[in-house]
């Protein structure tokens, strides 16, 4: 299992269980850690069942900072967010980014896959959003880091929305506009 999602199990856990588990998962002790792992793994799931059943379906509870992820400290999260089935790190910047979990693991170790569209509507409603617009990028091929199961919307202000749709309408282009003119890149000549 990739040491990394043992750090993130971690952080839905507790501080203290992520330093427990980075130093099981440091090199002196990385052989038992790997002889360790579907035993672990599955005790960890059995855990996650446990804390899950803690919260409700589809209402997201503010974490107390002593309970954000490990890492947490060394992002600008202004703050952690918890549902039965999702966990949501919220990071400020120009623009707010929703780092986003599911709080399941599946037989590999990683996060559950498969967070639908509706999903993340509702995750991004839920959150406090919902009278914000928001996107999920899909960048370059070479900056791509998909290490983990996780999605994120960034929610943007009015201005940077112009192409969304609107009431059924189309997204603010004019007959003949193209979306590289409206967002002021150049045309792709094709």
């Amino acid at each position: 299992m990739h040491e990394n999602a043992w750090l993130i199990i971690a952080a839905i856990v507790s501080p203290i269980v992520a330093a427990i588990i980075s130093w099981f998962l440091s090199k002196k002790h990385h052989k038992r850690a790997t002889q360790a792992d579907n035993k672990t793994l599955t005790e960890m799931q059995r855990f996650l069942r446990a804390e899950n059943s803690k919260f409700k379906s589809g209402v997201f509870v503010e974490l107390p900072r002593e309970d954000w992820p490990a890492r947490a400290h060394t992002i600008p999260l202004t703050k952690v967010l918890r549902s039965r089935e999702f966990l949501v790190q919220v990071s400020a910047g120009e623009i707010t980014r929703l780092t986003i979990c599911r709080t399941e693991l599946n037989d590999s170790g990683k996060w559950k896959e498969g967070i639908t569209w509706d999903e993340m509507q509702a995750v991004k409603d839920g959150c406090g959003f919902e009278e914000f617009d928001a996107v999920e990028a899909h960048p370059r091929k070479k900056d791509i880091t998909n290490f983990t199961n996780m999605r994120h919307l960034w929610i943007v202000p009015p201005d940077y929305a112009k192409f969304f749709w609107r009431n059924g309408q189309g997204g603010g282009f004019k007959s003949g506009q193209i979306a590289e003119e409206l967002i002021g890149l150049p045309a792709v000549k094709g």
